[in-house]
């Protein structure tokens, strides 16, 4: 968990690994689910869902076998967080309210909030913002009761993502960088990078590009570090379209080309394209993004796969 916290991935990955044979051999499921947890929980920042999924299940199956509820529940959570990830809302659904009927029985107060901040998320990227922002909340005040200050953190970023989505940027601004005051001080680089990269769109959004791209450098030595798949995309896809806002075209596009084969899932490749799309006007490129935001919407009703492909439409 220390290596984990300090941005050390490989590291990280390498002292599970040893670990799980060694605990089948001892017989040790309560260890074996929570080293199996962490293990798949990595491999998800990684985007290798393949390998996540399958220690995430090993993981349930451990903790079950030990009776343990608040185990059980932390597994449960974790499988809910990859099914969200993989935009397969209704079974994320179903297993955080598990979670929290666990927890709320156990009278778990931290995985209360963690499980009902979880179905925050759930709602926000369908685009239900108040339902989003009312679970927050709740979760929030939790946290602040328990005095956990990254559960904290991380829902105060959330509220700051509801009031960016709604166009209140510098409420969003404030959630945001109260959130990363509390980072800074516990040293959490994952959320650190996340969350940094969530300040770097509202200056974007506000034309202050200056201090957007001040922003970028140090997000971008943190997502680095961190080894997380959704950060270092975000990253540099913001980068490009900083380089284009700058003058730098030719260089934004390149930089765009070259995220092609760095990041080949779907939902990576349907937001370059749009952007290639806003940068050149290419036919081309905008009818390759409306056919993977098609068939994303038809699996996933992210609120901002609509947003994406209601502007190439309407274009």
């Amino acid at each position: 968990l220390v290596l984990m916290q300090l941005g050390k991935t490989d590291e990280t990955v390498a002292a599970y690994r040893e670990a799980i044979p060694l605990l089948h051999a001892l017989n040790n499921q309560r260890d074996l689910g929570l080293v199996s947890s962490g293990l798949g929980r990595l491999y998800m920042r990684m985007g290798n869902y393949t390998q996540a999924q399958s220690y995430l299940e090993q993981a349930l199956t451990a903790v079950q076998a030990t009776g343990a509820k608040e185990a059980i529940a932390n597994a449960l959570s974790n499988l809910g967080y990859f099914y969200k990830t993989k935009g397969l809302y209704e079974q994320a659904i179903a297993h955080f309210q598990k979670t929290l009927t666990i927890c709320q029985q156990i009278n778990h107060k931290r995985g209360v909030a963690v499980s009902s901040g979880w179905l925050g998320v759930v709602h926000y990227e369908q685009g239900e913002f108040e339902a989003a922002r009312q679970r927050y909340e709740q979760s929030l005040q939790l946290s602040k009761e328990i005095g956990n200050e990254t559960d904290i953190a991380i829902f105060l970023a959330n509220l700051g993502d509801v009031a960016k989505s709604v166009q209140q940027y510098e409420q969003a601004w404030d959630y945001n960088q109260e959130a990363l005051d509390i980072l800074r001080a516990i040293d959490h680089k994952q959320h650190l990078a996340e969350i940094m990269l969530k300040q770097v769109e509202i200056r974007f959004i506000e034309g202050n590009f200056e201090q957007a791209q001040l922003l970028l450098a140090e997000a971008h030595q943190l997502g680095e570090s961190v080894k997380d798949q959704s950060v270092i995309f975000n990253g540099r896809l913001l980068e490009a379209r900083l380089q284009y806002k700058l003058g730098e075209a030719e260089t934004a596009v390149a930089a765009l080309h070259a995220m092609l084969s760095d990041f080949p899932q779907d939902k990576f490749q349907a937001e370059i394209r749009f952007y290639l799309w806003q940068m050149t006007g290419e036919e081309g490129e905008k009818e390759t993004a409306v056919s993977l935001y098609q068939t994303l919407l038809d699996k996933t009703p992210n609120h901002q796969y609509r947003q994406y492909l209601a502007t190439l439409l309407e274009a």
